[in-house]
């Protein structure tokens, strides 16, 4: 999984630095479905890695480029859900100060795109929380389970919040310049360093 993955992920950014457009929306999905069929293939095939391989099969899904924001928030909205409650599985250690700064990330960021995001407000609000408690939840898994476990889980899940945060940002407020590259590195980052936790975790 790791070698076909990183060679993916190599060839989707050489399409995309050589703009070459019909090899990169190609390959766009490739990473993460790649990434799902490992993690669920990974013996034993315990709740906590299906879940996490169904997370990464949505995500591979809002991968797709449909020309609807909406659809790809949705697929990655259920993501996220699953995320959450594979990680509540295995531990749910409450840990609620750690809340407090994932939560203002999200409300921040709620406000701040406000005016810009106009209709699709109250979408992108659920949208930010939930992957707020999703990086909450990852977060708190550190200390609980061996660091080879929740240190990916919660970067990936820190990640996944610049990620989209970026995206976000660069959708509703400011035209960022690579907006590609920052929104897509710390994306595959995220979902790759997911699966690299999924894999080592022996919980159930």
């Amino acid at each position: 999984m790791r070698p076909s993955f990183a060679a993916i992920v190599a060839a989707f950014f050489i399409a995309m630095g050589l703009d070459l457009e019909p090899v990169r929306f190609t390959l766009k999905a490739v990473p993460v479905s790649l990434l799902a069929v490992g993690v669920f293939l990974t013996e034993p095939r315990t709740r906590f890695r299906r879940l996490v391989a169904l997370g990464l099969l949505f995500g591979a899904i809002g991968d797709f480029e449909f020309g609807v924001f909406e659809v790809m928030l949705g697929a990655f909205l259920v993501s996220h859900v699953i995320y959450i409650a594979a990680i509540v599985g295995i531990d749910r250690t409450p840990k609620l100060l750690l809340a407090v700064p994932y939560l203002a990330v999200g409300v921040g960021l709620t406000v701040f795109l406000a005016e810009g995001a106009g209709d699709q407000l109250i979408p992108v609000a659920i949208y930010a929380l939930v992957i707020s408690v999703m990086g909450w939840r990852a977060a708190a898994l550190v200390g609980e389970l061996e660091a080879a476990v929740a240190y990916p889980l919660a970067v990936g899940a820190a990640f996944f919040i610049i990620s989209d945060a970026l995206l976000a940002i660069n959708r509703f407020h400011t035209d960022l310049p690579a907006s590609d590259w920052l929104i897509m590195v710390p994306y595959l980052a995220a979902q790759g360093l997911i699966a690299l936790g999924a894999v080592r975790c022996r919980a159930e």
